[in-house]
């Protein structure tokens, strides 16, 4: 009975988590604010005229 979890149709369900993976590894980037944030300091910077100024 132990074997039963040992045998292959154990080893599809760890390949099965695998292709998830791929899709939240694709979607983490897309999510990612990296890029909406990157205008958000600049904003900041322009209200200081020193910045602005450079």
């Amino acid at each position: 009975m132990h074997q039963s979890p040992n045998e292959p149709p154990s080893k599809p369900e760890p390949h099965g988590a695998e292709e998830p993976d791929g899709k939240v590894v694709r979607l983490m980037p897309r999510s990612r604010p990296v890029p909406e944030r990157l205008p958000d300091p600049p904003r900041g910077d322009d209200d200081d005229p020193g910045p602005s100024a450079a």
